[in-house]
């Protein structure tokens, strides 16, 4: 799987669009001695680097096709060559030199993009890392009224849910969500959250959750948020009848 984002991918794809037409030009073009050598040289790097963009810029799918395509378009060149320009001919050593070229091109992209899957990799852990939360046995976790600014997964440990006189009314335990409802309707927060044994949290930013596609909030949101609401309210109807 390409590790690159579309938008690069989509830049170098050009790039490498140009380099072909560049190689196309630089074939058909006529000169001296030297310079048809320097051309030779010139194509050996061109499809080398024709091969990085290729292996970087598309899916692996579309590797074979593509790789494919540019040795095919090389040897129609080297074959227009003789045709046009004149003490220039078909050469296979050209066509050898070339393909070569493409070839370590291509493995040279494949390392490249090897390497970025493991940094992105281990940027993404370094972040999962970072979410992760540490509580000890009684350590408050947020208390009731404070600002909903996170959500937060139980991976180890129980939550104690209390109100403002001290009285318990639910017990988290691991894999079970905390702090939701406040995130969801804007509100602040309507129990105190306390750590029972040693508690480890995942902890997700409201943020994340409020941003949407091209910073709009997520449609989604606006269903939960009603949910919630409805939610709350048939449980305030439960306490009331419960007295």
């Amino acid at each position: 799987m390409n590790p690159f984002s579309p938008r690069i991918r989509s830049l170098l794809i050009i790039a490498a669009c140009g380099g072909l037409i560049f190689i196309t030009m630089g074939s058909l073009a006529v000169g001296n001695d030297f310079q048809i050598r320097t051309d030779k040289l010139v194509h050996g790097v061109g499809y080398a680097l024709l091969g990085v963009l290729v292996t970087t810029g598309l899916s692996a799918i579309l590797y074979i096709p593509a790789i494919a395509l540019i040795i095919v378009v090389g040897i129609a060149l080297e074959y227009v060559q003789g045709l046009v320009i004149q003490n220039r001919h078909f050469e296979l050593n050209d066509i050898f030199a070339n393909t070569v070229g493409l070839i370590v091109g291509c493995l040279i992209g494949l390392i490249i993009c090897a390497v970025w899957t493991s940094i992105r990799r281990s940027l993404i852990a370094k972040g999962e890392r970072r979410r992760l939360k540490y509580y000890q046995d009684g350590e408050v976790i947020f208390r009731m009224n404070d600002a909903s600014d996170f959500i937060y997964v139980i991976r180890k440990g129980e939550v104690k849910l209390s109100d403002d006189n001290g009285n318990n009314f639910a017990i988290a335990r691991p894999e079970e969500v905390i702090g939701e409802m406040g995130v969801i309707e804007g509100k602040p927060r309507s129990a105190t959250a306390t750590a029972v044994g040693e508690t480890v949290l995942y902890r997700l930013d409201s943020k994340i959750l409020e941003l949407g596609v091209d910073g709009q909030e997520h449609p989604g949101l606006l269903v939960a948020r009603v949910l919630a609401k409805r939610l709350r309210e048939s449980n305030q109807k439960l306490i009331e009848n419960s007295n």
